[in-house]
């Protein structure tokens, strides 16, 4: 769960009224060069060059497949296989020779424009996205982790959905490819009001940006980054009550219903509105991870409570720097690590640290994570964690 302290917010705010606006400023002069594996892209803006060289991103797929899923069956309908369009890596210098401690996420997939992402360096997470007046169609603008957070505690009220969880499997599942050697791999449901709220033709490009920033968090932290299986659609709101646990037991109940032997290892819910729980953003229960992989070695059922808990839910938030850091907590709860006071990854309160090289889990996190599921017949408990010097 995050969750967060109403003082430090408080004081939070104070640094806002005192900071300056952080306007948009128009990219000029870009030039884009990809082979289709490889990316150097060069821009102008706040009166100097920026370079980045990256490569694609592995861990997002060639090529994911988006559906759809009815909360009233649990069954699936294949829309379509969406193409990795996605880079990683660095800024650069003027001969795109990767610069230390900084981060770059491009994406090629709107062909309106011509680029879009973020890249960070060791002051400052700067968001690039499109902007109809600007010369270029995109614009630079730096990303501010103390923006408000604070929402209404009132959620849009759908009515009851009732428990799942006596009713018979589906019937239409669409196949996944998850196994062993992807570990940790997510896969990510969507509310309408998610897409509702970013827009249809901004949602996709938003949750892949948010898993990058998660995945840089975990890459530099020496942990294994998160292999996206698939993103799927509710074909209705999720949200009864508002409630953080109302959420938590209808998505718990979803996965049990729909999880398959080649599911991804955890699920995780971008919710498109306010929940009624104050200070709140994201929950999952910690370290339930593993057991999709152990229930399929064991042959053991997998349409289980225990192996519904892999699973979490993040609201969206106005900053990248929120967001991300939501996703990566989260998924950390459910790789078993509990909160770890001033931790960058695992602090219970929300961390307000504007570059992104300085997210780096600390050894008392990494020693609680699953590096693997490796299974001990013998004590029934996994034994693989990340080890720390």
């Amino acid at each position: 769960m995050h969750n967060k302290n109403p003082l430090r917010y408080f004081y939070a705010g104070l640094l806002l009224l005192v900071s300056p606006m952080v306007i948009a400023d128009n990219i000029t002069a870009v030039n884009v060069q990809s082979d289709g594996t490889t990316v150097k892209v060069s821009w102008e803006v706040f009166g100097q060059s920026w370079y980045a060289v990256a490569e694609k991103d592995p861990y997002m797929g060639e090529d994911i497949p988006l559906l759809s899923v009815s909360l009233a069956t649990g069954n699936e309908t294949f829309i379509q296989d969406l193409h990795n369009c996605y880079f990683r890596g660095r800024l650069a210098d003027s001969n795109f020779n990767p610069l230390e401690n900084s981060n770059a996420y491009i994406d090629l997939c709107n062909e309106s424009v011509p680029f879009t992402g973020f890249v960070s360096d060791t002051n400052s997470v700067y968001t690039i996205t499109a902007q109809s007046d600007s010369t270029t169609g995109i614009s630079m603008q730096i990303d501010d982790p103390n923006l408000d957070l604070i929402g209404d505690d009132s959620a849009k009220i759908t009515g009851p959905k009732g428990s799942n969880k006596d009713k018979p499997l589906p019937e239409d599942l669409h196949p996944r490819n998850a196994h062993p050697g992807l570990f940790p791999s997510i896969e990510i449901l969507v509310e309408p009001n998610y897409v509702a709220k970013v827009g249809e033709n901004a949602y996709l490009a938003r949750i892949h940006e948010n898993l990058a920033f998660a995945n840089f968090i975990y890459q530099q932290s020496g942990l294994k980054q998160l292999n996206l299986i698939a993103i799927t659609l509710l074909d209705e709101n999720i949200v009864s009550t508002g409630s953080a646990g109302d959420i938590r037991h209808e998505l718990q109940n979803l996965r049990r219903l729909t999880v398959q032997a080649d599911s991804a290892d955890m699920t995780v819910l971008f919710v498109g509105t306010d929940i009624n729980t104050s200070y709140t953003w994201g929950w999952a229960e910690g370290g339930y991870g593993c057991d999709l992989q152990r229930a399929v070695a064991l042959n053991n059922d997998i349409n289980t409570v225990n192996i519904g808990k892999s699973s979490g839910f993040a609201i969206d938030l106005p900053s990248l720097i929120q967001r991300g850091w939501i996703l990566a907590h989260e998924v950390g709860h459910i790789l078993s690590s509990g909160h770890i006071q001033s931790d960058p990854l695992m602090d219970g309160w929300f961390q307000y640290i504007a570059a992104l090289p300085d997210y780096v889990a600390g050894c008392d996190v990494k020693t609680q994570i699953y590096e693997s599921c490796d299974y001990n017949k013998k004590n029934k408990k996994f034994n693989d964690f990340y080890q720390c010097d």
